[in-house]
């Protein structure tokens, strides 16, 4: 059995993330915007991930919470991620291109500075998965922010597969570009303006088209190929080579 510890797991991904764990039988611990709650397979500690001093404590909580002698995998993935400011990096509030960094890029290098801290003694397999975005990859007009933090996670996820090397007890670091997925971040992408963001019509074509990719098949598939152990260390997967 594998514990999962994914963050933001209120709606799509990470919702989809958590439902197909607990569909295969494993046990899911989540920092997410809801409430606390307890259950038999699924652990939530509310966590607001755009407070970068909250995060270390939510994490030591969560991990009072999991047991870990029944587990064979330890496994963390930093899903939680903001899209705005869609707009032209000159328009953008600072307080939104502050929110939009510490969620995607601070928070999960705090999350794994502690999850690397607190699991160095585990004798079961440790992993991470950082969901990154072929945005980090290439850049767009409006997404100023959101590709500069993509590119951040990507570079995180190489720097500590450094650190950490290929040995026996090495933890197994990866990222993973999801593709573009039929979630609520799609709906607010195709409400945008075209004015702020210049590729919209791509993106309502995407969904016109039938061309998103389900929640929840990306999850089936991110999870078994965690499952298999074939993530490469400190590699950027992207779902249409796995598809």
């Amino acid at each position: 059995m594998i514990g999962y510890i994914i963050t933001g797991t209120k709606r799509g991904l990470g919702k989809a993330l958590a439902s197909q764990a607990l569909l295969n039988k494993d046990q899911v611990f989540s920092l997410s915007r809801v409430s606390d709650f307890f259950n038999a397979r699924h652990i939530n500690i509310y966590c607001d991930l755009s407070k970068p001093d909250e995060v270390a404590g939510k994490l030591t909580t969560l991990f009072s919470h999991i047991p870990l002698d029944i587990l064979s995998a330890v496994v963390l993935i930093n899903n939680a991620g903001v899209l705005d400011p869609i707009k032209p990096l000159s328009m953008a509030e600072p307080n939104q291109i502050q929110k939009n960094i510490n969620v995607n890029l601070i928070a999960p290098a705090i999350l794994i500075k502690e999850f690397l801290k607190l699991t160095q003694n585990f004798k079961l397999r440790r992993r991470i998965i950082n969901i990154s975005s072929g945005a980090g990859k290439n850049a767009y007009a409006g997404w100023a922010a959101y590709c500069s933090s993509k590119a951040g996670i990507n570079m995180l996820t190489q720097c500590t597969a450094k650190e950490q090397g290929n040995g026996p007890d090495s933890v197994k670091i990866s990222s993973f570009a999801p593709g573009v997925l039929d979630t609520d971040m799609q709906t607010r992408i195709r409400h945008s303006s075209p004015e702020d963001f210049p590729m919209q019509r791509r993106f309502i074509l995407l969904k016109q088209q039938g061309a998103l990719l389900s929640p929840h098949k990306v999850a089936q598939t991110l999870l078994d190929s965690d499952r298999k152990d074939i993530l490469v260390q400190g590699k950027f997967h992207d779902i249409r080579d796995m598809l």
